[in-house]
């Protein structure tokens, strides 16, 4: 799966009420806007409040896992955090419910800023993988398995599991608190982008070769299952020359690459005029137009998501 939050994707643009039943209806293209003739309230989602508003919410609630673990591991290399995931998906794929990953900036400054005993010493990449179900046992042997044989190979060179609720919170803590801790160290060019996974870290290595000692700190950090990057440079304090040299080199790297400059938190105000990079002149257009044909005098959420004139 890949995120991309760039625009409006009409696979999921429009969800409405049957009047008769209030199941949900999802139109996959503009041909089955006839279905949404049937119904009574059409909802339009992933448009970033541009073409409606919210006005009721129905939430599918699941079962909450009686058995929750998550793991802290320590790897040599990006290369070994793919193969990590590739072996946790074949063996575990069913009870996976998060494969998380960041670098060795991310994880010192999380525990340093947030007062954190490090889990694990000092590597130059960590994975997070918590695992959730309902047989607390089998889950238990399948997973104490699975680390066994990661770390017997030298795919994994430490490791740590926690199963108690506070240890578990500690651990997500490190993760969750990378944000805020850089930015407490000072400013945060933030980017929020989709990459094939095997390209994803490449990114982040080939901006500490082109900013140098312009930048305090390059690091990158994300949700591997989703190829989602949060790519972050450091600087003492906002600087115009560093915003040039970062854009829009980044997004033609991503674009490149065949990503998104959007993963999962839109284009919003500021990354507007970066949709080019990845939506055609073509869906551009029909974007546009659909905001004109939903929102002709412009009023909702304006001055987001589509690029300029």
């Amino acid at each position: 799966m890949r995120k991309d939050n760039t625009g409006y994707h009409l696979h999921h643009l429009f969800i409405g009420t049957d009047s008769t039943t209030a199941d949900f209806v999802v139109s996959y293209d503009l041909a089955a806007l006839v279905l949404l003739k049937q119904c009574e309230r059409i909802f339009h989602t992933g448009s970033e409040g541009t073409l409606g508003v919210v006005t009721q919410v129905a939430l599918l609630c699941p079962p909450k896992p009686t058995a929750v673990s998550v793991c802290y591991l320590g790897l040599n290399s990006f290369e070994d955090v793919l193969k990590c995931y590739k072996e946790a998906g074949d063996s575990l794929n069913d009870i996976i419910s998060a494969f998380e990953f960041l670098d060795n900036s991310c994880y010192q400054v999380s525990c340093e800023k947030h007062k954190i005993l490090p889990p694990l010493n000092s590597f130059p990449f960590y994975v997070l993988m918590e695992v959730s179900g309902w047989s607390p046992k089998a889950q238990s042997e399948r997973l104490d398995s699975l680390l066994e044989r990661l770390m017997s190979s030298g795919l994994v060179a430490d490791g740590v599991v926690a199963d108690e609720p506070s240890k578990i919170r500690t651990f997500w803590e490190i993760r969750e608190g990378v944000a805020e801790a850089l930015t407490r160290r000072g400013y945060v060019y933030k980017y929020d982008l989709s990459i094939p996974k095997r390209e994803m870290y490449s990114l982040v290595e080939d901006l500490r070769v082109r900013m140098g000692s312009s930048v305090d700190v390059c690091s990158g950090y994300g949700h591997l299952g989703d190829n989602n990057l949060h790519l972050n440079v450091l600087t003492s304090d906002y600087f115009p020359e560093v915003t040039k040299r970062l854009e829009p080199y980044i997004f033609e790297w991503t674009s490149q690459h065949k990503g998104s400059v959007s993963a999962e938190h839109g284009l919003g105000f500021k990354k507007r005029n970066a949709i080019k990079y990845s939506q055609s002149p073509t869906a551009i257009a029909l974007m546009k137009k659909l905001k004109q044909l939903y929102d002709p005098n412009g009023i909702l959420n304006p001055y987001k998501v589509l690029p300029d004139e």
